[in-house]
């Protein structure tokens, strides 16, 4: 969805000034236009009404914290538990297979660097291979590092629901 501010309306070639609007358009009608106007009309949520809506679910989200708390924590973490499992468990199969992989490059390079001392191979060739080796290598360590990353925000994601429930009481 697109916020879009107004502050005026057009009326033929004529510019008038009018209360300032905040609404939100549909972002695939808006960037796609007649492409897809058989399958996506133009529909405009009111900003206002937005957070309405927003404000009512965390009152009524507040009040069921409330009346039980035991329950509610329950219910976040038995959530998050089975989103993350899954998400962590594929995360933790990817960082062993970056981790397996870097290692093989390592063993590669290593060998490569053999054979050019030996004269085997010529620099020229040992400086492409090189460096698609170390591309890839540091692009398997970037990768491994982002997933540690998240894989640690799935164990503060608790503490999260800790710090809601101290922001209800």
């Amino acid at each position: 969805m697109l916020n879009h501010r107004q502050s005026h309306d057009r009326k033929g070639d004529k510019v008038y000034r009018s209360k300032p609007k905040n609404n939100y358009f549909c972002s695939t009608h808006k960037r796609t236009g007649a492409k897809y106007n058989a399958t996506c009309t133009p529909h405009i949520i009111r900003t206002s009404l937005v957070q309405e809506i927003i404000l009512e679910i965390l009152r009524d989200t507040g009040g069921y914290v409330r009346e039980d708390e035991a329950e509610f924590v329950e219910r976040v973490r038995e959530k998050s538990a089975v989103k993350q499992g899954e998400t962590a468990r594929t995360y933790k199969k990817r960082i062993a297979k970056n981790e397996h992989r870097i290692a093989d490059l390592e063993k590669v390079f290593r060998s490569l660097y053999e054979d050019k001392t030996l004269g085997r191979i010529h620099d020229n060739r040992f400086e492409e291979m090189s460096a698609g080796y170390e591309q890839e290598q540091a692009e398997l360590k970037a990768q491994t590092a982002a997933l540690q990353v998240e894989l640690d925000e799935f164990n503060s994601n608790s503490i999260c629901t800790d710090k809601f429930v101290e922001l209800v009481r």
